[in-house]
């Protein structure tokens, strides 16, 4: 492993990021493709097999907006997939809400909350009658895209857009202008001017070819739109894959799989448009052969010394931890997949590991309680900004990361037995049905599943004790992951992507904390315990599929 880490080059990453920094990348847009074509042509002067091309994305960047508050404009920023006003806009009487119930009644409100832009709020305002919403953030104003919809909305995925405009503004500012309207009511007029639709985006993909013919390959992922310059978010990254992609051509002689490096776009205006749109595209060649889907997300920032927290799945835990003991000392402790991330490749089974990897540390306020600090995120004060620029990323924070991640990929590209322990999968998905049982108790029964996960976890333990030859160990593990891959992080359809909601673990049995809160014997029971029950049905199946699919190889 020391001479693929040996080899990367923290010059070659700093001087392809000046470059691809240095564009504005919008999705859609032609400084974007410029960032691309720079991709394109390193890739093919590195002699990589390239593919370039464009398909139709709904994307939506915001353009302009206005916030007059009691008569008085204040600066404000609108968001992507926001509705768009005329040039009158909507006003109303302003409600302040730090949450928003089911109950509550809004109708024809301008409503108020705390905090970024999300789905979740905008949907509790729109429920509530709510016609337009204000965001107020602590500074700085982020950008931010308060849309459910997965990629390119379909018919029935329109539902998760936006209806109403709604505008982000600075707490300071907030607090100041309402404080001078002395009582209420606070009266408000938004605009917002929106350039959305359907256009062209470009996505790129290299591939390096192990030396023996393969279909199976390792992916490593990443968006190159960005909000604004984008230097963190996400040229660090991009940076980084070109540099793998050079120490791979190089030692391709080594490689016992294939490398495809993907660079997507409309991630940041369209909601994960073009990693969707892949992997609706190529589902049955990432179902057949994507070994792991390593994706990288905002790399290499000042002040992230914090490597513990990155987003990972159970069977893809177990190498990242011992490569990051090994490279920095730190205890990996990883946290489960969101619903982000450009993570779109869960339908076709496919492992993830990583996306958003350092981050700001916690630190303690004047109470003792852990936070990030004022004005901080996860990923730098900087993050959806304008000033996330080349000043703000540090090299050997970004030389660090870079390893971390060329020891991972590499590491599966080379091994013998790809490096997946769903063992910690079985485990997981075991503790997640019996906390369901529990909670259900006499109102769903799911022993059956409980009984499989039992018999898949004895089968799993026996199946990485069997000497069998690495290439059957390999077609298992792989035939296992379509299974137990859906099973943990999807609601039950691999054609389709889940909506960018909150999950839980086995997402096929959420409605269980919908069934308890029914009356017994009520039609909403009897409703939810019939959807419920396709629910199970899908967890049975997959639960089955993989103790039989064990049974055969060991």
């Amino acid at each position: 492993m020391n001479s693929y880490l040996s080899s990367l080059s923290i010059e070659n990453m700093m001087r392809h990021l000046k470059v691809i920094a240095s564009y504005e990348r919008h999705a859609g847009t032609k400084q974007e493709r410029k960032a691309f074509d720079y991709i394109r042509d390193t890739l093919q002067g590195l002699g990589c097999e390239v593919k370039y091309s464009t398909h139709a994305a709904y994307i939506s960047i915001p353009k302009a907006s206005t916030l007059i508050i009691n008569g008085e404009l204040i600066y404000s920023r609108t968001h992507s997939m926001s509705a768009a006003t005329d040039s009158n806009g909507v006003e109303g009487e302003v409600i302040y809400c730090d949450t928003i119930t089911a109950s509550q009644n809004l109708k024809g409100k301008i409503v108020a909350m705390p905090g970024r832009a999300v789905y979740a709020k905008l949907a509790a305002g729109e429920a509530a009658g709510a016609i337009g919403m204000i965001f107020v953030q602590e500074e700085p104003v982020r950008e931010c895209i308060p849309s459910a919809a997965w990629g390119s909305p379909t018919p029935e995925d329109k539902q998760y857009l936006p209806k109403i405009p709604l505008v982000s503004v600075a707490q300071t500012e907030w607090q100041t202008v309402t404080a001078q309207a002395g009582v209420q009511p606070i009266h408000a007029r938004i605009t917002t001017t929106m350039d959305a639709g359907w256009r062209q985006i470009p996505t790129l993909s290299a591939e390096i070819k192990a030396p023996k013919p393969t279909d199976k390959f390792v992916m490593l992922t990443g968006h190159v739109d960005s909000w604004y310059y984008g230097a963190i978010d996400n040229g660090t990254v991009n940076a980084m894959q070109l540099e793998i992609a050079r120490i791979a051509k190089e030692k391709a002689a080594t490689l016992k799989a294939n490398l495809r490096i993907v660079f997507f776009s409309g991630h940041s205006q369209g909601r994960y448009a073009g990693s969707a749109w892949y992997a609706d595209t190529h589902w049955l060649d990432l179902h057949n052969n994507c070994i792991v889907n390593i994706n990288a997300d905002s790399i290499g920032g000042r002040g992230a010394t914090d490597i513990t927290r990155g987003a990972m799945m159970p069977e893809t835990k177990p190498l990242a931890a011992s490569i990051i003991k090994e490279q920095t000392g730190i205890d990996f402790v990883g946290t489960r997949y969101l619903r982000n991330a450009d993570q779109s490749f869960w339908i076709a089974g496919v492992s993830s590991a990583f996306a958003s990897f350092s981050k700001q540390p916690y630190i303690a306020d004047e109470n003792g309680n852990l936070t990030l600090g004022k004005g901080n995120s996860d990923l730098g004060w900087w993050w959806h900004t304008e000033d996330d620029t080349i000043e703000q990323v540090d090299p050997d924070i970004l030389l660090r990361d870079a390893k971390i991640f060329t020891a991972f990929l590499f590491t599966f590209l080379t091994a013998d037995v790809y490096p997946l322990d769903f063992r910690k999968t079985a485990q997981e998905i075991a503790s997640a049905l019996a906390a369901w049982q529990k909670k259900a108790g006499k109102r769903f029964d799911i022993s059956d599943c409980l009984s499989l996960a039992e018999q898949l976890q004895a089968k799993l333990q026996t199946f990485y004790d069997c000497d069998a030859d690495a290439a059957q160990k390999n077609e298992c593990l792989l035939k296992l992951g379509r299974l137990l891959v859906p099973l943990n992080f999807t609601t039950g359809n691999i054609y389709k992507n889940d909506p960018a909601l909150s999950y839980p673990k086995i997402p096929a049995l959420a409605l269980i904390d919908e069934l308890i809160l029914t009356e017994e014997d009520s039609v909403q029971a009897y409703e939810i315990t019939l959807t419920l029950q396709r629910g199970k049905n899908f967890v049975l199946h997959y639960l089955y599929q993989a103790v039989q699919l064990l049974s055969r190889y060991c």
